[in-house]
């Protein structure tokens, strides 16, 4: 079971997925905080770092109306969320919302950094691309094309998780640093996109609900791009073609476990 948001209140419902069901769950307690905490709402009156910029760069991604709201929701995640078991009891909550509560503001400013490094990497990344568009191989301009546009889109804050959002702006900068590689040598380009392309193929292609082995497949493919395209901004885990092989199998064995059942 989990408790989900229906707009000016919540309710209880039952998912078959436990992994959908924690999401569920957890926007579920993200509108109780918004009912019940009217100081949570205030926090979108306060002034955020950089934000004059950021907004500008959003303008050029989708709607700035938006942003703020899903930069509080990425703060109360942090907060209340990944670090934290489940709300499951009135009592939970109210001993959540006191512990962790007076962290939000702090946690809101941090997200906020992280966002704008991300803008800006982006727009480093499309003003790079655009201004060398001609010298530019087109398959290598296609795939980072295509690689950005899952990073960054409307709604890119609510939809990337915590642990990630931080590292967004690296990859991107290993994309403009592949874009410079590749207008310098398109052959060693080619090649190194051949490391990845099988992976790239396994999860664009694959069907499967979303799931927690899926997330993290999807991000270790991140990490193991800058492994292959800008090998000198390091990685946040260790990363490889076995390491991804494994990944993709913890996939397919929680994708049967949910058949099976």
């Amino acid at each position: 079971p989990a408790l989900v948001d229906c707009e000016d209140s919540v309710a209880i419902e039952v998912f078959e997925s436990r992994d959908i069901a924690r999401i569920a769950h957890r926007d579920g307690v993200r509108r109780l905080l918004w009912l019940e905490m009217p100081a949570h709402r205030k926090l979108l009156r306060q002034p955020l770092p950089d934000w004059g910029r950021t907004s500008l760069m959003y303008a050029a991604v989708g709607n700035l109306a938006s942003l703020q709201l899903a930069m509080l929701h990425k703060a109360q995640d942090a907060v209340f969320f990944d670090t934290e078991p489940e709300v499951r009891t009135r009592q939970d909550f109210k001993s959540l919302v006191a512990r962790k509560g007076p962290q939000l503001p702090q946690a809101l400013e941090s997200i906020a950094r992280q966002v704008a490094a991300a803008l800006s990497s982006h727009h480093a990344m499309r003003t790079y691309m655009l201004d060398n568009q001609r010298e530019l191989p087109g398959k290598t301009v296609k795939d980072v094309e295509v690689q950005s546009a899952w990073l960054i889109y409307d709604g890119f804050v609510d939809d990337t998780p915590v642990r990630w959002l931080p590292e967004l702006s690296r990859y991107l900068d290993a994309a403009r640093i592949r874009l410079e590689q590749a207008r310098l040598d398109p052959q060693a380009d080619a090649l190194r996109a051949q490391r990845v392309a099988p992976w790239q193929r396994r999860y664009m292609s694959c069907e499967f609900d979303y799931s927690l082995p899926l997330e993290r497949f999807r991000w270790m493919l991140e990490e193991y791009r800058v492994s292959v395209f800008a090998q000198g901004l390091g990685t946040s885990l260790r990363v490889s073609d076995r390491r991804l092989k494994q990944a993709w199998e913890e996939v397919e064995a929680h994708e049967s476990v949910l058949q099976d059942g």
